[in-house]
């Protein structure tokens, strides 16, 4: 047999080269293929247990919550109540509910929105077995007096707050309002009172906030008129052989009525007229000051004026 000619040497030589690497790349493909299917098999195994297992690990206590696992933002100094332990227990979450609930972040968020002193729940964090809830809570700002009956505190908005948590000594701190006989029907706290007179008295009162009591205001009384157009006045407290000064404030800082001034300005010319009254001597008579007109020049009132020349308009 002649030799091999050279151009068909080094054709033979390539077409082995290639089978060599056609078959070493079989090879390792057949490798990578077993690698995945045993890792498929691994993981859906795996899974599989999860699957059999999961119910009994995710009841094990420490996935239960519990109210030491909830956190939320410090009450203010005039809340009483244990707002959590109330919120965890009117949930029903004493009976057992679980931190993998898809659901819980919304049930507790609807949860503490019901609870009667907390105006809004800003978020529900949860952060692996530790629940954080951010609320924004009511601050009472008047006592409205009901006879018979006692007093009964509300917020800005009218609503019923939980009078279990003051004392009698710091009920008596808060603004009054008296005259009210449009009362709750079930008195269920959390609600607002729908009376528009208890909305505009609480709204004077927390206007007055602090200075209630360095004006040493004694109640806060809406004037007959219908709603949402009635006025109210401020009696001062204590009495004397002259009688009480009288105070018209006018209408309710959300319903302004068109010419009268601004709550600020009413505030800065009542501060004014019970500053004066040392120096208007008990002779004079009651006087009465009308905070919906503006103040006359240099002066937040005028001891001189008739005292029968204000009825309200």
């Amino acid at each position: 047999m002649s030799p091999p000619k050279a151009g068909e040497s080094s054709k033979s030589s390539a077409a082995n080269t290639g089978f060599s690497l056609r078959k070493a790349l079989r090879r390792h493909a057949r490798r990578l293929l077993l690698t995945v299917v045993a890792c498929g098999a691994v993981g859906g195994g795996a899974y599989a247990i999860w699957q059999s297992v999961a119910p009994d690990v995710l009841r094990h206590d420490q996935f239960r919550l519990s109210v030491e696992q909830l956190t939320i933002t410090p009450p203010p100094a005039w809340i009483r109540s244990d707002v959590r332990k109330q919120a965890f227990a009117s949930g029903g979450f004493d009976e057992g509910v679980w931190l993998h609930d898809p659901k819980l972040a919304e049930r507790i968020a609807k949860t503490f929105e019901l609870h009667p002193w907390v105006a809004r729940v800003e978020r529900v964090s949860l952060r692996g077995t530790r629940v954080q809830v951010d609320l924004v809570y009511r601050k009472p700002v008047c006592m409205v007096e009901v006879v018979p009956g006692g007093v009964y505190p509300i917020d800005v908005e009218g609503v019923l707050l939980p009078r279990g948590d003051f004392t009698e000594d710091e009920a008596r701190e808060y603004p009054r309002l008296v005259g009210i006989t449009n009362v709750p029907r079930h008195w269920e706290v959390g609600y607002p009172w729908a009376d528009l007179h208890v909305v505009g008295g609480a709204e004077i009162a927390a206007a007055l906030g602090d200075c209630w009591q360095a004006l040493r205001l004694d109640h806060i009384a809406p004037v007959a008129s219908a709603a949402p157009d009635t006025i109210f006045e401020l009696v001062p407290r204590g009495t004397s052989s002259r009688g009480k000064d009288r105070i018209i404030w006018g209408h309710a800082p959300n319903t302004p009525h068109k010419g009268e001034p601004s709550t600020e300005q009413k505030i800065a010319q009542l501060k004014q007229f019970l500053a004066d009254a040392p120096s208007t001597g008990g002779s004079r008579g009651p006087r009465e000051l009308d905070l919906r007109q503006a103040a006359p020049p240099h002066t937040a009132m005028n001891p001189d004026r008739d005292s029968n020349s204000s009825e309200p308009r």
